[in-house]
């Protein structure tokens, strides 16, 4: 069995499997996307207020 190259580029398999798949990518970047925007959200102290139904 070959030893891969030490300059091997290749990426770690569980790097292959979020990144080469779109679904996975879109949720993992949605998910750090909620968070940075929960934590700027919050910068106030205070909650945003609910918008009025006319």
């Amino acid at each position: 069995m070959a030893q891969p190259a030490q300059g091997s580029t290749e990426a770690p398999a569980w790097a292959r499997t979020v990144l080469g798949s779109g679904i996975s990518a879109g949720a993992l970047v949605a998910v750090l996307l909620n968070l940075l925007f929960h934590h700027l959200g919050t910068r106030s102290g205070s909650p945003a207020p609910a918008l009025k139904s006319s």
